[in-house]
């Protein structure tokens, strides 16, 4: 039990030391992993809208596009300002 306690404090420790990296670069990490989300499931996201505005009027070119920005937009943090 006190081998599981030290290498749990050791893991603490170490991931505490990497919160202030991390934290400073949030912003771009969690924009790679939405934009790999929408590259892996991007078929899956889009055929899912397709069937559910099928019965409206859109142009068959904007659709796709339009849904992925609205994505994008969505789920992408704000810019963080300038230092």
């Amino acid at each position: 039990m006190d081998v599981l306690q030290g290498l749990m404090q050791q893991l603490v420790t170490a991931l505490a030391g990497t919160s202030g990296w991390i934290h400073s670069h949030l912003a771009a990490i969690s924009t790679a992993i939405v934009t790999t989300l929408l590259v892996i499931f991007g078929d899956e996201i889009n055929g899912f809208i397709k069937k559910k505005i099928r019965n409206y009027n859109f142009s068959r070119a904007r659709e796709p596009s339009s849904c992925c920005a609205y994505l994008v937009m969505v789920y992408s943090p704000p810019p963080e300002p300038p230092p």
